[in-house]
């Protein structure tokens, strides 16, 4: 019987209820040790009736072991693995040292593990439990959580418990969580009164209460607590207040059990918490190396410390086990681990224990943790090789060695998001590295850390100097690599001078090593920052140089992010259908990699190029899929990357107040890392979600902000789409001069550029401050094709010629609804009843107005021919939760077929020739 936790079970109980329904989960359950989280998780399992359970749980002593956690879940559905695409089984099998697998994307197993739960919950509701979640392994609780977020509508609950208070929290963004709080008093009362398995006589009222009161509500406490009475102090003749302690009420009741053991039976607890989750056996084989009795843990079993049979035994709770472990003498701690080290076969385990029984360096236990170190790198668990490395050169005699080893367990803490720890080890492998060649690597790692934690430009300082000295020794090709690295630290600080100047030196150092590659990258990197500044003549030349690397884009590959940036700079050129073609590569080669990591700048890219496109419903499910890819892989300034495109892309379909929220996000987040060039398209779509609202004034301080950024770093035009907005809104304002002063300068830049954008947009602006100025020409981006259109119509209707006016507003009305622009169709709308003209009904809303945009991502890939499978492998998602939304997206729709949404969305999709 559990007390006082009727909310917390009746929560859960819906939460499973709904899962049989097709719903699905994720719920993390926090609280103190002690608090009843594991009595609950039982207590759900207990009442799930006939759902299928997988459980695992972590344990202290398996942190290190790369993907234990996931093997012991997703052991009784492996088999289910064999049906998954191919990437996704490889990198499965490959996590789990069941065949060899080659490095993938870090996110590549999280994927894999999200679609084995998928095909396990196929055949009726799944329940996944996982319990001391801070104690499983990091590569564990990544695939975890990330399949946790990524649940839908398979009928997959995920059912989390961690201990809070103690170490880091978790982070689990996008997850519910319940918080176990202390029992309320009167349940608190009733489980000290009635306390299970208790047979000693009833406890005397001022007993109760002092036990109570010391034990703050937390039901292991007060059950601890309650056992610690005396006789006198269970009658009530002996006050028992004074020795009862709540915060160290646990420990010291834990301790108190054990030291009333024999010292054979305590070194037998001491090697069963040693033993963690080890397989069976272990610890017999253990007990018999230290000439342990093999009875010796029989009156630890007695007195009730122990659960599982005598071939696995385990201690009740993790703190008895902590107290096992820790208040023996290290001697006998160093003992057990010498013997688990000859009890078990794992390679990993057998490493971890002779590290833990080592006095000082140990080269036998260095050798092994290094050989576990590659193994897990191998399998892709970067933290925990990172833990193993560091823990290896500790005990690693020779400097040399210990240098070597402290800079891979550098690079594997960078790969596992470590940035910390992968700083303070560069840092220690530069100070023990005796060879110059160790020193430059250590240095390198150091500059990239910086470069990812807020110091972009200390970093590549640093990157530039070993570019320098691998020049001085004849490395020129190294020196080309390593210059186009610190040249890429700019592009998201923007400085475009000191990007062009490092691009223009790598290229030349390429050049003279007769690397070609690093030449055509550099002179990409080059030629994207000369389009940026407007400078087209240059730059252009150079774009179409990088043909062979636009054709083989990578998106695994180091350099994946210059071929997008590429890619951008094609769209900025209006070289639509190749810049859309170089994204599509990266987009399907990602998404067959099985790499959700890798995905996100060339979806952003592709929705950069859609929207300018006017092919909005893809725009937007693009923007938005790359958002939530890069919040769930924590790619932080990623995430500060893409939300401008999607806030822009909500702004015109009216969602203003989403766009808000991600406009502001984008800035904060660029504010803190120093992107100034992020932060200039988070202030420009700003800008245009309140000109969308009709708040000029509000939308004039962000472009306002947003120009001195253009005019600082000499942007183009057409890298924000900006321009026009600031016009209209200094117009609105009444503003006019600064308005005409705005014009005039982008008139100027279109013809510098060359810019079909530019001029058709400076040509409107002029036509909204003379009414006698020509109509703009036309331009291929249907929306600023619309609001010429408008402005035309506009212009026409003040002068009182309706009957001409309303051509061109019926124009801007049309394509204005084709997109889903609705308050710009409202406006239309306005102007066309000015003229006396009646407005048409209207034309059926568009997929961008019916679906949420991960609809509408399904519905894309649906109407390209795909089935749901092929979708969910895409999507990185269940078969299930895509037959779901293939559901609703046809009920929205009002659709009776495939076909029917492939001509629907056929403008959305209009694929790119290869």
């Amino acid at each position: 019987m559990i007390l006082g936790r009727a909310r917390e079970r009746a929560h859960i109980a819906s939460l499973v209820q709904a899962m049989r329904g097709g719903r699905s989960f994720a719920l993390l359950v926090e609280g103190p040790a002690g608090i009843g989280k594991s009595t609950l998780l039982d207590d759900a399992v207990a009442h799930a009736g006939d759902v299928r359970v997988l459980r695992t749980r972590g344990f202290e002593g398996e942190t290190d072991l790369p993907y234990a956690g996931l093997l012991e879940l997703a052991g009784p559905i492996l088999p289910l693995a064999d049906a998954l695409p191919e990437p996704q089984r490889l990198a499965l099998h490959g996590a789990l040292a069941l065949a060899d697998a080659p490095p993938g994307d870090r996110f590549a197993v999280p994927a894999a593990l999200l679609a084995l739960l998928g095909a396990a919950a196929e055949d009726g509701p799944l329940l996944v439990v996982a319990d001391d979640v801070h104690w499983l392994d990091a590569a564990t609780r990544e695939a975890l959580l990330f399949a946790a977020r990524r649940a839908s509508w398979e009928g997959l609950g995920v059912l989390l418990a961690a201990r809070d208070g103690d170490g880091e929290p978790i982070e689990a963004p996008g997850l519910d969580r319940l918080a176990l709080e202390a029992l309320d008093r009167d349940s608190a009362l009733a489980l000290v009164r009635d306390a299970p398995g208790d047979p000693g006589p009833p406890l005397a009222p001022v007993a109760i209460e002092a036990v109570v009161d010391a034990g703050a509500g937390n039901p292991l406490a007060l059950l601890e607590l309650r056992r610690r009475l005396t006789p006198e102090e269970r009658a009530g003749e002996v006050d028992p207040v004074a020795p009862l302690r709540a915060g160290s009420a646990l420990h010291d009741s834990f301790a108190r059990r054990l030291e009333a053991l024999a010292d054979p039976a305590r070194l037998a607890l001491c090697v069963v918490a040693a033993a963690g989750h080890a397989p069976p056996g272990t610890v017999e084989r253990a007990l018999a190396a230290l000439d342990v009795p093999a009875g010796a843990l029989d009156a630890a079993r007695d007195a009730g410390l122990l659960s599982g049979d005598a071939t696995a035994p385990a201690l009740r709770h993790p703190l008895l086990a902590a107290a096992a472990y820790h208040d023996q003498p290290a001697s006998a701690r160093r003992a057990a681990h010498r013997a688990l080290a000859g009890a078990v076969a794992d390679p990993a385990r057998r490493a971890w224990h002779l590290a833990h029984a080592a006095t000082g360096p140990d080269a036998e236990a260095a050798d092994a943790l290094a050989a576990a170190a590659r193994d897990a790198r191998a399998r892709g668990a970067h933290v925990e090789a990172a833990r193993a490395g560091v823990r290896a050169a500790e005990l690693t005699p020779d400097p040399a060695q210990r240098a070597g080893r402290e800079l891979e367990a550098a690079v594997d803490a960078t790969l596992g998001g470590q940035l910390a720890l992968a700083g303070e080890l560069a840092d220690r492998a530069a100070r023990h590295a005796p060879a110059p060649e160790s020193a430059a690597t250590a240095e390198l790692v150091r500059a990239r850390v910086d470069m990812r934690t807020g110091d972009p430009l200390g970093g590549a300082r640093r990157v530039e100097a070993l570019a320098e000295q691998a020049a001085a020794v004849g490395q020129d090709a190294a020196a080309g690599m390593l210059l186009l690295e610190a040249a890429m630290a700019h592009m998201v600080g923007g400085d475009t001078g000191a990007l062009l100047e490092l691009a223009g030196r790598a290229r030349a150092a390429a050049a003279a090593a007769g690397a070609h590659e690093v030449e055509m990258l550099a002179g990409l990197a080059t030629g994207s920052t000369l389009v940026a500044l407007g400078r087209r003549v240059e730059g252009e030349p150079l774009l179409d140089a990088a043909a062979p690397i636009f054709a083989a884009a990578d998106p695994l590959a180091q350099t994946a992010e210059l071929v997008a940036m590429g890619a951008t700079a094609l769209a900025w050129l209006e070289r639509f259908d190749e810049a859309e073609r170089v994204c599509e590569r990266m987009v399907d080669a990602a998404r067959r990699a099985g790499a959700p990591g890798r995905l996100v700048y060339p979806l952003d890219v592709r929705a950069q190029v859609r929207w300018r496109r006017g092919r909005w419903a893809a725009a937007l499910a693009d923007a938005d899929e790359a958002v939530r890819l890069a919040r769930e892989t924590g790619q932080v300034p990623l995430l500060a990357a893409t939300l401008p495109t999607l806030a822009r892309a909500e702004a015109g379909i009216g969602r203003v107040d989403a766009a808000r929220d991600h406009g502001a996000e984008a800035l904060a987040l660029a504010e803190t890392a120093g992107g100034a060039a992020t932060a200039m398209q988070a202030r420009a779509a700003l800008g245009f979600a309140e000109l969308t609202a009709g708040r000029a004034d509000a939308a004039l301080a962000w472009l306002d902000a947003a120009a001195q950024t253009t005019r600082a770093r000499g942007y183009e035009p057409a890298t924000t789409l900006m321009a026009g907005d600031h016009v209209e809104a200094l117009l609105r304002a009444g503003r006019r001069e600064d308005a005409e002063r705005e014009t005039a300068a982008l008139a100027d830049a279109a013809v510098r550029t060359g810019g079909a954008w530019a001029a058709a947009v400076a040509a409107r602006c002029r036509a909204m401050l003379d009414d006698d100025a020509p109509p703009p020409p036309p331009v291929a981006m249907p929306f600023e094709q619309a609001r010429a259109d408008l402005v035309v119509g506009e212009r026409l209707r003040r002068a009182r010629r309706r009957a001409e006016a309303r051509s061109p507003l019926e124009a801007a009305l049309a394509a204005f609804e084709r997109l889903g622009a609705e308050p710009w169709a409202a406006r239309a709308v306005g102007e066309l009843r000015a003229t006396g003209g009646e407005h048409a009904a209207a034309t059926p809303p568009t997929p961008v107005a019916e679906l949420t945009p991960h609809e509408l991502q399904v519905a894309l890939l649906v109407a390209d021919g795909l089935t749901n499978r092929e979708v969910a492998a895409a999507l990185f998602l269940s078969p299930k939760t895509i037959e779901h939304h293939v559901g609703a997206i046809m009920r929205k729709l009002d659709l009776r077929s495939r076909t029917q949404l492939a001509t629907l969305l056929g403008g959305e999709r209009e694929p790119v020739e290869a």
